[in-house]
């Protein structure tokens, strides 16, 4: 089925939604007339997995920037690069298992996190399975503005966590429904990892070839 109406108040709305941590609130069927509120009641379990998973991915990265961090002070720059080969690989892990749980298993998830309706589940694995694509970048994307602050370059991190949290995303929230239609903005997220992820690889490689110098 295809969204039409206000993208910025529902969007909004989903956020609103999917935010207060109550998954014990049931979704009612009112809250599923569409046009207005088909954004609340599809995310609403994917918001709080995508929590979750965040959160995990916040507590990998904070361990292993103390890794990092106190070997580029210490001038070790081939204990950072292997160190930096096994974060690439936990986050590849951990990408594929939570894109790969989205794609095959949504509903599932949507029973785990909600009580869903008969509307929700109509609507909510196609937008679990869309919205997930974005999952396999996540990781990467979370632990490289770890790396780049344990290598003294805050302004990296920045630009890494504004332009996925708010710049690229918010502007194609509102732009691809525009442009492609109104299932279009659950591929918001997945194009804004991609992107993000294009200027993390191309800054982690620049970064990384400098520590040659602070070789062992």
């Amino acid at each position: 089925m295809e969204i039409k109406g206000d993208y910025g108040n529902g969007i909004f709305h989903l956020f609103h939604r999917c935010g207060d941590g109550n998954s014990d609130d049931p979704v009612q069927p009112s809250d599923c007339d569409l046009p207005r509120n088909k954004r609340a009641c599809g995310l609403r379990g994917d918001g709080q997995y995508q929590y979750l998973r965040a959160v995990l991915c916040l507590q990998c990265g904070t361990g292993l920037a103390a890794i990092i961090s106190t070997n580029f002070g210490a001038g070790k720059g081939g204990r950072i690069r292997q160190t930096l080969k096994y974060a690439l690989g936990t986050a590849a892990f951990f990408g594929i298992l939570w894109t790969g749980l989205c794609i095959f298993f949504p509903e599932q998830f949507i029973r785990f996190f909600m009580s869903p309706t008969k509307e929700v589940l109509a609507i909510a694995p196609t937008i679990f399975r869309c919205y997930g694509i974005s999952f396999l970048l996540l990781p990467l994307n979370i632990f490289s503005t770890y790396y780049f602050q344990a290598l003294m370059q805050p302004r990296t991190a920045f630009i890494v966590s504004v332009a996925r949290g708010l710049v690229i995303s918010g502007i194609l929230i509102y732009v691809l429904p525009a442009a492609a239609g109104g299932n279009a903005v659950w591929f918001a997220m997945p194009v804004t990892e991609l992107v993000v992820a294009v200027y993390v690889i191309c800054e982690m490689i620049k970064y990384t070839k400098k520590l040659s110098v602070k070789e062992e």
